[in-house]
């Protein structure tokens, strides 16, 4: 997938980073009652979180190096 948006690859961390935050602010996201008031549901949220965390990681590999 990334190697059609741009040539660098992420690494195993940034990957492990990516899933386990993905994974708890969904978990997080089911227990609190912030869910009555908006009606997001619970893989919009993780999936946001994950996909900040390798976009974080992948400016600030690019932004590095020049």
């Amino acid at each position: 997938f990334f190697g059609y948006l741009s040539k660098t690859k992420i690494s195993d961390m940034a990957f492990i980073y990516s899933a386990c935050t993905g994974a708890i602010v969904t978990i997080a996201w089911r227990l609190t009652p912030a869910k009555a008031y908006f009606s997001l549901d619970e893989i919009y949220i993780g999936v946001a979180s994950s996909s900040s965390i390798l976009l974080i990681y992948i400016l600030q590999k690019r932004y590095k190096t020049q």
